[in-house]
């Protein structure tokens, strides 16, 4: 999600394009959305263990 917010964000640059520049950013509001509506399914899916596995992975940028 990271890398198609930053490809968004780039596309918007070259074409200097005001729609482009919209949908850059409406673009990461919208897949935060889906981030948590696939969150919630997985939590129903998974339970526990995907509850865990979230406390030990970032959501978006990994740590280093």
């Amino acid at each position: 999600y990271v890398q198609l917010t930053l490809a968004m964000a780039g596309y918007a640059l070259l074409t200097n394009y005001l729609a482009v520049y919209a949908l850059a950013l409406a673009g990461p509001l919208i897949l935060a959305l889906i981030v948590r509506i696939e969150e919630q399914e997985l939590r129903e899916r998974f339970g526990q263990e995907y509850v865990d596995y979230c406390a030990r992975v970032p959501r978006f940028i990994p740590n280093l």
